[in-house]
C-alpha cells in the first residue's frame, strides 16, 4: 500500500472522511461509480486494479464497478439542452 490505513483516491481528490476498515464496520459491498466523462487510465486501469486489490484484501466484501458518467444518456441530454440554451441567449 502507498498509504496504509488511508482510503485510496487515484484522482488526487482528497477524501473527506476519516479512514475506515470496511469489514470492521460491517460493510459487505462496495460500489464504485467513477465521476469521469470518458474512459481514461483511472476508469480503464486504476479503478479496476484498486477494486481487485480490495477484493483480495477483503474477500468477504463484494466490490462492484459501475459505468462512468460519460456513458449516461442523461449526460448527453443535458449537454444538448445547455447548447440549445446558449444559442437562445446568444452565447
Amino acid at each position: 500500500d502507498r498509504h496504509p490505513g488511508k482510503p485510496a483516491c487515484p484522482s488526487g481528490v482528497p477524501h473527506p472522511m476519516r479512514p475506515i476498515r470496511p469489514a470492521e464496520v460491517g460493510v459487505t459491498k462496495i460500489r464504485a461509480v467513477p465521476y469521469f466523462l470518458h474512459t481514461g487510465t483511472h476508469v480503464a486501469q486504476d479503478l479496476p486494479e484498486l477494486l481487485e486489490a480490495g477484493s483480495k484484501r477483503h474477500p468477504q466484501i463484494t466490490f462492484l464497478l459501475g459505468d462512468f458518467l460519460g456513458r449516461s444518456r442523461h449526460l448527453t441530454d443535458i449537454l444538448a439542452e445547455r447548447t440549445r440554451a446558449a444559442n437562445l441567449h446568444g452565447i
